[in-house]
């Protein structure tokens, strides 16, 4: 949608075109980067992982052309989507908390610029057509989701560690309680 929206729209507010460029620009080189250095990271550290690539090596191409949109398309490989093996990557924790923060530095770099850019375009054009308006609909609810997905994920960390410190009530037994009639 970010490219469709460049190009056809891009010079209705020419001061807007070169920030549009840059940050599609910069998000797609950082998002095939991180893409890359995943990958690589997996195939030198992970044995499971070469194995799954080296079966699947075509799907991991297409992942890795998908996450230049986004790198969080990585997480797909170890989602085990359908109970396919095909989605069974074995990534290592150390990549998927990569990814993790790959794609909370995409909503700083990429979906927030981008929700600007588009409000920003939305200000200053007297007619506004059908691109421009499913780009800021997509952009915002992007942005929105990606800010509550993180908030979850903070949350259920901090719920998470909460309970780790809980200390274990003494009368409590890590056996099942048996009752008995």
């Amino acid at each position: 949608m970010d490219i469709l929206f460049i190009v056809k729209n891009g010079h209705d507010v020419e001061k807007l075109y070169i920030p549009s460029v840059i940050v599609l620009a910069v998000s797609i080189i950082f998002n095939v980067i991180s893409a890359f250095k995943l990958f690589t990271y997996e195939l030198k550290n992970n044995e499971k992982f070469l194995e799954w690539f080296i079966g699947n090596a075509k799907l991991a191409s297409i992942f890795t052309i998908l996450s230049s949109a986004d790198v969080g398309a990585l997480s797909i490989l170890n989602s085990r989507f359908g109970g396919f093996e095909l989605f069974n990557s074995s990534l290592s924790l150390k990549t998927q908390k990569k990814i993790f923060y790959g794609t909370t530095a995409n909503l700083f770099i990429e979906d927030i610029p981008q929700l600007t850019i588009q409000i920003l375009y939305r200000m200053n054009v007297i007619t506004y057509s059908t691109i421009p308006l499913l780009s800021l609909i997509t952009s915002s609810i992007l942005v929105a989701s990606d800010v509550l997905s993180r908030t979850y994920n903070l949350i259920s960390g901090l719920y998470f560690i909460h309970k780790k410190k809980e200390p274990k009530d003494s009368n409590e037994s890590d056996l099942p309680e048996v009752l008995i009639d």
